[in-house]
């Protein structure tokens, strides 16, 4: 049988008369049933590892064994993914335009967004964060958003293109 690190898992036996049961897990004793017929023990606390349980039920009769092998998986943890992006690709704007950026994850994380490097700003326990640039200079720029959490980080970048505004000479 097999779990993953922290589940809980029931050990029950059933004998056909009154025993005492000692539970031991790698030969180590974790619990004593006195006086049962039915005797269960409960891991609440699973530790990632390969496991002997063993309950062994005796009386004045003799002594009977029963044995499980426990498997237990670490916990398989994804890092974020960015399920939605806006814009979805490179972008150009003219001198002096608003341009928003969008991302959607699917998982709680922290954002910070970057033009060319430098943070310009932070979302702290967010699925969706926005940053919303209201004075764009000539130039060509790398917007960043990148998503972090304790399973990992996971990164947008936009190139946007910001054109000079044309005026056009009188007639």
């Amino acid at each position: 049988m097999s779990d993953i690190s922290g589940a809980n898992r029931a050990f029950n036996i059933t004998v056909d008369q009154t025993v005492n049961v000692t539970w031991y897990i790698n030969g180590t004793q974790i619990q004593f049933n006195e006086s049962v017929i039915d005797a269960a023990y409960t891991n609440t606390s699973a530790s990632e590892g390969t496991w002997i349980v063993n309950a062994t039920a005796t009386d004045p009769n003799g002594t009977v064994s029963k044995e499980w092998l426990w498997t237990v998986n670490p916990i398989l943890i994804s890092p974020p993914s960015i399920t939605y992006s806006n814009p979805l690709s490179s972008v150009s704007d003219i001198s002096g335009a608003n341009r928003a950026f969008n991302i959607t994850v699917d998982q709680t994380v922290n954002v910070t967004w970057y033009i060319n490097g430098t943070q310009v700003q932070f979302n702290e326990s967010v699925i969706d964060a926005a940053y919303t640039n209201t004075s764009a200079s000539e130039g060509t720029w790398i917007v960043n958003a990148t998503a972090t959490n304790p399973n990992g980080t996971v990164s947008k970048e936009w190139l946007w293109t910001v054109n000079p505004i044309l005026i056009s000479p009188p007639p």
